[in-house]
């Protein structure tokens, strides 16, 4: 992202990295901020920051596996791209098991965690919130979700490479908006501990 904005703007590396931050923090995604700011058009962005090499992400039948347990329809929600969204699922070996996928497009750009991008989750796929859980890797991604009545449940592994990694670390308890906290997802699947709650799984940004 950082590099997208130095070639497109003509700045130095480090000041376009400071200012991707700045539009992360304001905006809730870089992109939100390019397009508020800029009024740049989000295509050629999501094309160029999503052009990587996941060829290091294996297949996981136990993750397969874990999933395919869990009831009801089972989405993606994302504000990263549906192409995106596509190749790790892929390379992970789970794509047959997902309903659909709601990528940031689908949002009309409006990422999480406005409340405006779930109240378009929730329209486009028919979910009935209190009925649905969510599964995330930033907690303030769960605030509107658990303020709607979903089943929350933030997944952070221990290599979180994230600012939002050393908040969690400083907390002694949950927080209200967070019902369930796992830093190892098969495990907690196969634990049930969520159903019969429906799933709607989210990735990372």
């Amino acid at each position: 992202m950082g590099e997208y904005i130095s070639k497109t703007f003509e700045l130095p590396l480090e000041r376009a990295r400071s200012l991707q931050l700045a539009y992360y923090r304001q905006f809730g995604t870089t992109l939100a901020g390019l397009m508020q700011i800029h009024k740049l058009p989000p295509e050629p962005f999501l094309e160029y920051v999503y052009d990587i090499d996941v060829s290091g992400i294996l297949e996981s039948p136990q993750l397969a596996a874990a999933i395919a347990r869990l009831p009801g329809r089972r989405l993606i929600f994302t504000n990263g791209s549906r192409r995106h969204a596509e190749s790790i699922i892929n390379r992970l070996g789970i794509s047959e098991l997902f309903d659909g996928i709601c990528d940031i497009a689908a949002l009309d750009y409006v990422p999480k965690p406005a409340r405006t991008a779930y109240d378009r989750l929730l329209k486009l796929h028919a979910i009935t919130a209190p009925r649905a859980a969510i599964f995330e890797d930033l907690p303030h991604n769960l605030e509107i979700a658990h303020a709607l009545g979903m089943t929350t449940v933030l997944v952070c592994p221990d290599k979180m490479d994230h600012p939002a990694r050393v908040k969690i670390d400083d907390w002694h308890n949950l927080p209200p908006y967070i019902d369930h906290m796992t830093g190892e997802l098969v495990t907690f699947l196969n634990s049930e501990t969520i159903s019969p709650k429906r799933a709607v799984c989210a990735p990372s940004n």
